[in-house]
C-alpha cells in the first residue's frame, strides 16, 4: 500500500513536469523579461526536485516514446501517459502452492478377501460388483503385452468371475460342435470358453474368411458362457491361443474388493 502510495506521489509529481510551462528562450541584444526568467527557474526547480524524489525510494524513472515509465523493486510500475493520465499496476502476487502432503497416494489395485493383491486396477468405481483390469503377459506378440479383462463379485453365489469383454466376447468355429481352432474379433481381450478356458488372439494374427459354423458366447457378470450354438454366417476372423491364468486370479476368495497402495 505505502509503495502504491508512493507511485501516485511520483507520478503526480511527474504529471506536475510533463504539464509544466515550456522554458523561454531569449535571443541576444534583445531585453529578458524578468516574469520569464524567473518562471524558466521556477519550472527547472519543480523537475528538479521531483527527480531528487526518486532517490532512495527504490523506484527510477524512464522514457518511453512520449511516456514516462516508473518502475520500483519490488515489482510494481506507474506509466504517466503523454497526456498527463497516469496509469498505476499492481504487482502480480502468487500465493503459496497448496499442501497435499496428507492426502493419500498411490496405485489402485484389486484384492480378494484374503488381501491377496490381485492386479491393477484400470477404472474409477469403487462400488463395483464389477472392475477392470489388465492381465499381463510376457508376449512380444501382443499389444502393450497386456489383456483387458474384468473381475466380477457374484453375491447370489459368493464367487468371484474372471471374465473378457462384456459385449465383444462370442468365440466361433467352422466345426459344427464347437470343437477345433476357436476364431475372435479383436486384439488385446481376453475371452471366456469356460470357468477354466481362456483364449486371447494375438497381435498379427491374420484374419481368415470363411463360415462359421458353431459359437459360444463368452458371457458376463454371472452369466456363464452359453452352451454351443449353431450358427451360419461368414466371419473374417483370427484364431485364439489358450492361456492359462493365475491361481491368484482363479481362485480369489470372494469378495474382491479396490485398495490403495500408499507405499
Amino acid at each position: 500500500m505505502r509503495k502504491t502510495l508512493l507511485i501516485c506521489s511520483l507520478l503526480a509529481s511527474m504529471g506536475v513536469v510533463a504539464q509544466s510551462e515550456p522554458l523561454v528562450t531569449f535571443e541576444n541584444g534583445k531585453p529578458a523579461n524578468a516574469d520569464d526568467v524567473n518562471s524558466n527557474f521556477s519550472n527547472l526547480d519543480i523537475r528538479v526536485k521531483t527527480l531528487e524524489s526518486l532517490e532512495g525510494s527504490g523506484c527510477s524513472a524512464r522514457q518511453q516514446d512520449s511516456s514516462v515509465i516508473i518502475e520500483c523493486a519490488d515489482g510494481s510500475s506507474g506509466v504517466l501517459a503523454s497526456a498527463g493520465t497516469v496509469v498505476v499496476i499492481q504487482p502480480t502476487n502468487v500465493g503459496q502452492s497448496p499442501d497435499i502432503s496428507t492426502i493419500p497416494s498411490g496405485n489402485f489395485v484389486i484384492s480378494d478377501a484374503n488381501d491377496i493383491v490381485l492386479a491393477e486396477y484400470y477404472g474409477s468405481s469403487l462400488d463395483g460388483p464389477l472392475f477392470s483390469f489388465q492381465i499381463k503377459i510376457d508376449d512380444k506378440g501382443l499389444i502393450g503385452s497386456n489383456l483387458s479383462a474384468q473381475i466380477y463379485n457374484d453375491e447370489s453365489k459368493s464367487k468371484v468371475f474372471i471374465q473378457g469383454h462384456q459385449t465383444i466376447n462370442t468365440i466361433v468355429f467352422a466345426s459344427e460342435d464347437c470343437t477345433g481352432p476357436a476364431f475372435g474379433s479383436h486384439v488385446g481381450i481376453l475371452y471366456r470358453l469356460s470357468d477354466n478356458d481362456y483364449r486371447f488372439r494375438k497381435t498379427g494374427t491374420e484374419n481368415t474368411n470363411f463360415i462359421a459354423k458353431s459359437a459360444i458366447d463368452g458371457g458376463h457378470l454371472d452369466v456363464p458362457p452359453s452352451e454351443c450354438k449353431q450358427v451360419n454366417y461368414i466371419v473374417n476372423y483370427g484364431a485364439l491361443t489358450p492361456i492359462s491364468l493365475s491361481e491368484n486370479l482363479t481362485n480369489a476368495a470372494f469378495p474382491v474388493k479396490v485398495i490403495q497402495k500408499t507405499e
